[in-house]
């Protein structure tokens, strides 16, 4: 069963396009896909993270006669992401296809895209989707709860001082860590600094965490259904992280 309403249609024989011919997939304005018949110079997946909408994937045939005419698309999209302009039985009627969306589930998804044209058709270029989930900083094991384990983590990282002052700041780490980040004792509680990426708990983006902040991850750990406590988190825009209790 393909996802999405995708299925293959049946179009007939015709011959294979001919001369060099070279399949090109952008993802926005980075060259994703660049393959001959006879040679593949880059092939990478499209990638996105489940929540955020993706870059958007546009792919075509050059060095043909003509623009394709039509593509039959097959295999598998993540879940809210579609085709523009919409399949019809699995064709799409435009020689320049782009993917959009904002994907709702995390994995490996394959897409095929075969081009029939005035020049005859292609073979089923795959193009590969790699989404990872969106999951809250502390949450290591990526499950969408927080247990005490990763709690405990945070409270690491708010109680970082610098000489004998709390200052709650962190560094992005150079070698692997549970979450990406590790304390920085160096750095003064008044110090600014740009990070490439940020601790979820880190709402105001300042590279600390702040007592108010873990505050906010204690709240969901604390997450309930009924009397059992579970940390189950989901996303939600609007809040200050992104998430939300889920009881």
């Amino acid at each position: 069963m393909l996802r999405s309403g995708f299925a293959l249609a049946s179009l007939g024989a015709v011959q294979s396009l001919a001369g060099a011919t070279t399949f090109i997939a952008k993802q926005g304005s980075t060259p994703i896909i660049d393959a001959t018949p006879q040679q593949t110079r880059l092939r990478n997946p499209a990638t996105g993270t489940v929540g955020v909408a993706l870059n958007p994937v546009a792919f075509t045939y050059t060095g043909t006669p003509s623009a394709p005419q039509y593509w039959v698309i097959t295999g598998a999209l993540p879940q809210g992401l579609t085709i523009s302009p919409l399949p019809n039985s699995g064709v799409v009627s435009s020689p320049y296809p782009v993917i959009t969306g904002t994907p709702i589930e995390s994995g490996s998804f394959t897409l095929f895209a075969q081009a029939y044209g005035i020049g005859g058709r292609g073979i089923p270029e795959p193009i590969v989707f790699a989404v990872v989930a969106n999951v809250h900083s502390a949450d290591s094991d990526k499950n969408f709860k927080i247990s005490l384990l990763e709690l405990t983590r945070v409270i690491e990282l708010y109680n970082t001082r610098n000489g004998t002052t709390r200052t709650g700041c962190y560094a992005v780490a150079s070698t692997s860590t549970e979450d990406g980040f590790y304390p920085d004792a160096d750095r003064a509680s008044l110090a600014t600094v740009s990070l490439s990426s940020y601790h979820s708990a880190d709402s105001n983006r300042d590279g600390k965490v702040s007592l108010l902040e873990l505050t906010r991850v204690i709240e969901l750990y604390n997450t309930r259904t009924g009397s059992t406590r579970t940390g189950a988190y989901k996303l939600q825009t609007g809040t200050e992280d992104g998430f939300a209790p889920s009881p």
